[in-house]
């Protein structure tokens, strides 16, 4: 017997009890071992080393909460829009991250899993395509910022933190921090620099 087989602890966090056992069932292999199932990040605990399987709508928060989380290994998200998505993740502060389609075979979760518990990071190719289509410098955006993201990118055109941003439009610090990474991809930008001044070109803020 083989005692050198590195086993990768894996959590599950998704809001609908069905998604989470059909991950879990998806996941079962003697690589990996599902340590925790949950539809709240507060919910999972805090295991060194592990890494997160996510799924649902409820994923840009609980992202942008799970970034701050140093026991985290990394991070595999099942989502639509995978270039979004993955713009979104990549402004995260995560040490390890994928991007898969939803209808993902348990193969592809797996390898994806792996990958992210060596520091990988995956993309489907047509994530990065699309996602420097983004970059663009006038015109319409490719994907509209919703009504909450311009609030956001105003507040950061004045020149307000996170945390300053949080409170001037009651939302938590982790909601914030996703809305800015939404920001980025949408504008095609790696900083505020950027987004705010890609921005006014667009008249998307006033300085």
């Amino acid at each position: 017997m083989r005692h050198d087989l590195r086993v990768i602890s894996v959590q599950v966090l998704a809001s609908s009890p069905a998604l989470r056992v059909g991950l879990a069932a998806m996941l079962a292999s003697a690589a990996m071992e599902v340590v925790g199932a949950a539809a709240e990040v507060d919910d999972l605990p805090a295991i060194a080393g592990r890494v997160v399987v996510m799924g649902g709508p409820g994923w840009p928060e609980d992202a942008a909460q799970l970034a701050d989380d140093e026991a985290l290994a990394g991070l595999v998200l099942l989502a639509d829009a995978a270039a979004v998505a993955a713009r979104a993740l990549h402004g995260l502060a995560l040490p390890a991250w994928a991007v898969l389609p939803p209808a993902a075979s348990p193969e592809q979760l797996q390898a994806a899993v792996a990958a992210v518990a060596s520091g990988l990071v995956v993309v489907p190719p047509e994530a990065w395509t699309v996602g420097q289509a983004v970059q663009v410098t006038g015109g319409d955006l490719p994907e509209p910022l919703t009504g909450r993201e311009r609030e956001v990118l105003q507040l950061l055109a004045e020149g307000l933190s996170n945390k300053l941003v949080a409170r001037r439009l009651r939302i938590s610090e982790h909601t914030v921090k996703f809305h800015v990474s939404s920001i980025y991809a949408k504008l095609g930008a790696s900083n505020r620099t950027e987004a705010v001044s890609h921005a006014a070109r667009r008249g998307l803020v006033t300085l």
